[in-house]
């Protein structure tokens, strides 16, 4: 399951890491204000840093989850 989940920088505008425990992988998806999914990646397990670009999101909120394979689901 994933137990440490950490967003940076915040706010941003071009790039966030999405780090998680270095054993830690599953689905990260980032959604809008009314809940739609806008970006989904499969996360890196080998070094939990995950460097995903966001230039191309109009400006405003975001929520970011991250699912691991268990199923288990961990958001901000």
């Amino acid at each position: 399951n994933v137990r440490l989940l950490h967003i940076y920088p915040n706010p941003a505008s071009d790039r966030i890491t999405v780090s998680l425990e270095e054993d830690q992988s599953g689905v990260i998806v980032i959604l809008d204000h009314m809940g739609r999914e806008v970006y989904v990646t499969d996360s890196e397990a080998n070094e939990g840093l995950n460097h995903i670009d966001i230039g191309y999101l109009p400006r405003g909120m975001y929520m970011v989850r991250v699912t691991d394979k268990t199923g288990r689901v961990r958001g901000t």
